[in-house]
């Protein structure tokens, strides 16, 4: 408690106890209040009501003086340098000198900023440096003035090698945001590889060539007036399509080509000329047809005389067949080099075969050296003929025709893939002579592209084999005179294997052809044997037997020998007994696939390709026609 209060308190409480005193001697207020009493006779004197003693003023309390905080001892000031590409500086350079920026924070002392003191830090080899001050011991150009091979230049300095002015501290290791420079100094390389000196060319020029400066432009002059360029992928350049339909028909026109990389190192300048032919050559003067091909059978021949080109020279013939004058849709325009006649092949110059029983037409067309046609010159009209289009055509097969080969004997359900079993084999003679096989082991199989990209029919061997359906009664037997003809390719030599024969049992009494492998006539080996019945029969010249596709036709006529035809030609063949006159009779059927000596397993290993039979003989005209035939359809000899 406050003393002040306290002291008051007691006064308080001793007045109290004095003015309590005066009421009871009768002097007092009777009501004891301290009111004036009228009746005492006089005004009392007021006791003095006492002062109160002044409340002391707390002693302030003392602030606590704060201990001071020591001052800290300065950090030392850090020198810093950077290294950059000074401006202007080419990147990538291919001279010195190359420059670069220093810049250091404070001023140094320049005694201890060296050339010492920089490191290399890129690919290049040899750089001796220079330090030029800019005048006020901050600013620097450092200068790599000789540099001794190729790459980058890349300068830095380490920490600790430069004193600040004062020597009170040295630098940190340098900072850059770019202080990397490529010097190049080799120059690309550049080549013209076409054309050669001398080549002729229209009216669009085409120029390529070698380099190795990748994304580098190629700038090309044409006859020192027209320019154009080319872009190197870092091996090769070209530009094909350089139109100097401007230049007027010359030779020795320049060329020059010039190649510089990104650092400005220029390649050496590479030059050729060449000559402008823009004037069609002269057309051929006619196109006549062969002689034998008048009345054509599969293949076309036509003949022309020279042409001639006033400037470059004829470089090449062009030959087209159509069913129009001058028309392109059988066989269109094919480089045929330099000839002066040529033969269309099926397979080789156009799909399919040739339409039939129609007019066709050759056209010729010349190139020169300089690429130039000429007008077209169109052959008279020709005709197509096929084997059944000749006389006595009996029975057609062609293995080729697909649409002809079933695998049913029903003839209803045509093949549809390679080795798919064959059934029926229809005749395209017109004659409706189909050779059919209902036994399913004893079919040949149908073969995709097998010979000269052909489709063939394959006989196993082992019994494969078709056979006429009606008989060959018909079209054998009663005839004077007789022509089959056979493309075959054995899968063996030196084998009895049977190609056809017209009878249901083996027997040689009938005609048959068939490979023998010891012939009896003259003791010889591997020919081909064939009959038109007792009492004669023929042998081929010795080795006849191949396992590549061969043309044999046989031929008889009453009171003749036999001839054998292999490939085009007629063989030397070795006669047994004599000559067969009058007509042939006996035929009961035709077989092909098994000869007269083939049991049930065995018969033709290989391919039958094509099988044809003529009631009588063919001309020597039309024969070589039907060779051709063969030969220009499946690429025998």
């Amino acid at each position: 408690m406050n003393k002040e209060l306290l002291i008051n308190i007691l006064l308080l409480a001793l007045l109290a106890v004095f003015t309590g005193c005066g009421a009871e001697s009768g002097n007092a207020d009777p009501e004891g209040v301290g009111t004036p009493n009228p009746s005492a006779g006089a005004t009392p004197t007021p006791i003095p009501t006492a002062t109160p003693t002044p409340t002391p003023t707390p002693t302030p309390t003392a602030t606590p003086t704060p201990t001071p905080t020591p001052t800290p001892t300065p950090t030392p000031a850090v020198l810093t340098v950077t290294i950059n590409q000074k401006g202007g500086q080419a990147d990538p350079a291919n001279s010195t000198n190359v420059e670069f920026a220093v810049v250091f924070s404070e001023a140094i002392d320049t005694a201890t900023f060296t050339t010492s003191d920089i490191t290399q830090g890129g690919t290049a080899g040899g750089v001796v440096w220079n330090i030029v001050n800019d005048g006020d011991d901050t600013n620097f150009t450092l200068q790599a003035t000789s540099v001794s091979s190729d790459g980058t230049i890349i300068p830095s300095i380490n920490s600790g090698l430069v004193d600040k002015a004062d020597n009170s501290i040295q630098n940190s290791a340098s900072t850059a945001t770019d202080n990397s420079v490529t010097y190049d100094s080799t120059a690309p390389s550049l080549s013209i590889t076409s054309p050669t000196a001398g080549t002729w060319f229209g009216t669009t020029l085409s120029v390529s060539g070698n380099c190795n400066e990748a994304s580098g432009t190629v700038n090309i002059t044409v006859g020192g007036t027209l320019n154009s360029t080319a872009s190197c992928n870092g091996s090769t350049w070209s530009n094909p399509s350089i139109s100097i339909s401007g230049f007027a028909d010359q030779t020795s026109i320049v060329i020059t080509a010039d190649l510089s990389d990104a650092a400005g190192n220029a390649a050496t300048q590479r030059t050729v000329t060449f000559n402008k032919d823009a004037t069609a050559p002269n057309a051929v003067a006619n196109v006549s047809l062969n002689t034998d091909d008048a009345t054509l059978i599969q293949a076309s021949q036509g003949a022309w005389p020279a042409a001639s080109d006033n400037l470059s020279g004829v470089n090449h013939y062009e030959f087209a067949i159509g069913t129009t004058a001058g028309g392109v849709d059988i066989v269109g325009y094919k480089n045929i080099g330099t000839n002066l006649n040529y033969r269309a092949v099926t397979t080789t110059d156009f799909a399919g075969d040739l339409p039939e029983n129609q007019n066709l037409y050759i056209s010729i067309r010349v190139v020169d050296v300089a690429g130039n046609v000429s007008s077209v010159v169109t052959s008279g009209a020709f005709v197509v003929k096929s084997p059944n289009q000749f006389a006595n055509n009996a029975v057609w097969l062609d293995g080729a025709d697909s649409a002809t080969l079933f695998t049913d004997d029903l003839c209803s359900t045509g093949v549809s893939a390679d080795l798919d079993a064959i059934g029926c084999w229809q005749d395209k003679s017109g004659n409706a002579n189909h050779y059919i096989q209902a036994t399913a082991s004893k079919k040949p199989a149908y073969r995709n592209s097998m010979v000269n990209s052909r489709n063939t029919v394959e006989f196993g061997g082992d019994g494969d084999h078709v056979a006429d359906a009606d008989g060959a009664s018909l079209y054998i037997n009663g005839n004077s005179a007789l022509t089959v003809v056979a493309v075959v390719k054995s899968a063996v030599t030196s084998v009895d294997n049977g190609i056809f024969r017209a009878r249901t049992n083996a027997s040689e009494s009938y005609p048959f052809l068939r490979y023998d492998a010891t012939g009896d006539n003259g003791g010889m080996s591997d020919v081909i044997t064939c009959s038109v019945g007792t009492p004669t029969y023929v042998e081929s010249s010795a080795a006849a037997q191949t396992t590549n596709a061969q043309l044999v036709i046989m031929e008889w006529a009453s009171g003749s020998a036999i001839n054998m035809y292999i490939n085009g030609s007629q063989d030397s063949v070795s006669s047994q007994g004599s000559t067969l006159t009058g007509t042939l009779s006996g035929a009961n059927n035709m077989l092909v696939g098994k000869g007269p000596i083939d049991g049930n397993n065995s018969g033709w290993n290989g391919q039958i390709i094509e099988f044809v039979v003529y009631q009588g003989t063919l001309s020597a005209a039309d024969r070589a026609k039907l060779e051709k035939y063969m030969n220009d359809k499946w690429n025998i000899w």
